[in-house]
């Protein structure tokens, strides 16, 4: 069956069933093993966790606080669809944090990243996701923010960084 709500507030657990449309925020560590039909889905903080069979509706809209993750790592490979955009939070603040995905195969080819700034952003590299495996050579849009470039073989080419401009000179 499928639950039905407005809102479905997440913060830490397990969830066995599919989510119906609405709102799903994520705000601790949590894990869907179902699917999302929300139009929106917040990971405010802590990790979503999709299992083998979770998914989230491809014409959701994702946003991703600094420091929280979307974990898709228990999937063979992670797909960012064509319809679906995502929002990734910088923070620049202290060590300054990025929302990021964590996968096991990653498919950028047809990723929408939009980027929310919060503060001044200081930090050399802001790592935006990682994985074992990635197809596609570049997101199908998206625009850095100023002073910022996206580098698609971070850290052995295991992560999707934004590094400052200045760090790619070295």
């Amino acid at each position: 069956g499928t639950l039905t709500a407005a809102n479905y507030g997440l913060s830490g657990g397990t969830v066995n069933a599919n989510l119906g449309t609405g709102t799903l925020n994520v705000t601790g560590s949590s894990a869907l093993n179902g699917t999302s039909a929300a139009g929106t889905v917040a990971i405010s903080g802590g990790t979503l966790t999709l299992g083998v069979s979770g998914s989230i509706a491809t014409s959701s809209s994702v946003s991703i606080a600094g420091g929280a993750v979307l974990d898709t790592s228990a999937k063979a490979s992670f797909a960012f669809p064509a319809a679906q955009s995502y929002t990734l939070n910088v923070n620049g603040a202290g060590a300054g944090s990025c929302g990021s995905i964590n996968a096991a195969g990653l498919d950028i080819s047809a990723g929408v990243v939009d980027f929310n700034v919060i503060g001044t952003l200081d930090d050399a590299a802001y790592v935006l996701a990682t994985h074992t495996g990635l197809t596609g050579s570049a997101f199908a849009s998206v625009t850095p923010p100023a002073g910022y470039m996206i580098d698609y073989a971070y850290n052995g080419g295991t992560q999707i960084a934004q590094i400052h401009w200045m760090q790619a000179l070295t």
